[in-house]
């Protein structure tokens, strides 16, 4: 609980004193922007103070109750009386009234440790619930920085087309030149019309995709206007850590994983159930006592009125001898136990399976980002030779195209396995329970 005050406190106090000021958002800003306002994290916060209040020592079963009582009873009693003999003798009606105030007190001394189990399952509950409220945070935490880089990605892919856009520009006004000078043909500008248009439409289609991805982080900072264009993000470019390691992560992932904490502490509370069912075995010691004070009128009979005065005490004890279904109850609740272990070990499996699967996938992303940069390289260096050449009429406008496009699928190769790798390192943090340090 600590730690989740702690990341939403510093979160605020950050948010209120730097973010207003700026026009281009880091990723600790989206974050800080919407961390206080997310839906599933407000509901989550609501549920650990629910928690907190059912853990609490007034909500246990070590405190006595006491109660306040009172009672009022009035009857009205005519008798007529008809004996063997068909004697028949009649009473005329009399008031009957009686009533009562008390106050009554009642406290389950000892009950097999039954109370101490309840005590301890609410407190379970409640670092359950704990838990609960990281992974909704670590889970924003995680979309709002794949949709942060994934923005990043898009706007990289646009500048690579802007580029290709100004040399089909640059080829289109050249072929134009050539045409009007008679030195080439009117299909060499109408080709390189249209290979122009075609770029301004992929820069167009591309600046859609941009807005919509603009519309996912309007969404999940919480910014009533989806539409807004007022911030932008302030990176342009994607980094990844190559100093991570797999022994450290993966350490982190069977110390700090919440998926994995939260099967821990569902363990923990089928321990607790089965403690709670072993009680039933044992003695009851419970104390009650009282004071009652009667007041009582009659109209007839031998009293007036009758005043009582009742305090009481009482001790029971009772010793359970033979339950059959509590005995089925204690070896389900076993069982109980039994399958939460295997659940969570299971759990590690798996958790393992998904981890070192990711983390293969992000080693090959990395080295395939060394090769797409060497291809990247020397398709430069072609289009830039291409483009001379074409200017001095050594080529057709055909190759130069070929260039172009061979750059463009380069770059494109390149974006793509480096947001890959990015986002597998994301998701590597993640499930390593240190989403906290992606902002």
């Amino acid at each position: 609980m600590k730690v989740i005050k702690s990341i939403l406190i510093t979160s605020l106090l950050l948010f209120s004193s730097h973010l207003y000021s700026q026009t281009e958002y880091s990723l600790r800003d989206c974050v800080l922007m919407g961390i206080e306002k997310n839906f599933n994290i407000l509901i989550a916060q609501n549920e650990l103070k629910m928690a907190q209040n059912a853990s609490s020592t007034f909500n246990s079963d070590f405190l006595p109750t006491l109660n306040l009582g009172a009672t009022y009873n009035a009857s009205w009693d005519a008798t007529t009386t008809t004996t063997h003999d068909d004697v028949t003798t009649q009473s005329n009606a009399y008031y009957l009234g009686a009533s009562a105030v008390g106050l009554y007190l009642n406290w389950t001394i000892f009950d097999g440790l039954n109370n101490v189990a309840n005590f301890q399952r609410l407190k379970a509950q409640m670092h359950l619930q704990e838990v609960q409220t990281m992974i909704a945070i670590e889970d924003y935490i995680l979309s709002m920085a794949q949709e942060y880089f994934t923005y990043i990605a898009i706007k990289q892919q646009m500048n690579v087309q802007k580029q290709i856009l100004s040399v089909s520009e640059e080829r289109m006004r050249i072929a134009k030149v050539k045409y009007e000078n008679g030195s080439s043909s009117n299909l060499e500008f109408l080709q390189a019309k249209v290979d122009f248009n075609n770029d301004s439409t992929l820069l167009i289609e591309t600046s859609q995709t941009l807005e919509l991805q603009r519309i996912k982080l309007n969404n999940l900072m919480m910014i009533d206007d989806l539409q807004s264009a007022d911030w932008e993000i302030g990176a342009n470019s994607i980094e990844c850590n190559n100093t991570i390691t797999f022994d450290q992560l993966w350490n982190n992932c069977l110390n700090k994983n919440s998926s994995l904490l939260a099967a821990q502490k569902q363990t923990d509370i089928s321990v607790i159930d089965l403690k709670a069912t072993r009680s039933v075995f044992f003695p009851t010691i419970a104390l009650s006592g009282g004071y009652e004070y009667q007041l009582n009128y009659s109209t007839g009979g031998s009293y007036k009125s009758r005043n009582v005065s009742n305090p009481n005490i009482g001790v029971t004890f009772s010793i359970p001898l033979i339950s059959f279904k509590d005995i089925q109850t204690h070896k389900n609740s076993k069982l109980t136990k039994i399958n939460a272990e295997l659940a969570q070990k299971e759990m590690e499996r798996q958790l393992k399976v998904e981890f070192t699967s990711n983390w293969i996938a992000y080693q090959n992303y990395l080295n395939l980002i060394t090769l797409k940069s060497s291809n990247l390289a020397s398709s430069q260096t072609s289009l830039d030779a291409a483009t001379l050449q074409y200017k001095q009429s050594q080529i057709s406008g055909l190759q130069l195209r070929e260039a172009q496009n061979s750059y463009l699928q380069n770059q494109y190769d390149l974006l793509e396995v480096n947001l890959n790798a990015k986002l597998k390192e994301i998701y590597l943090i993640f499930l390593s329970g240190n989403s906290t340090t992606l902002y």
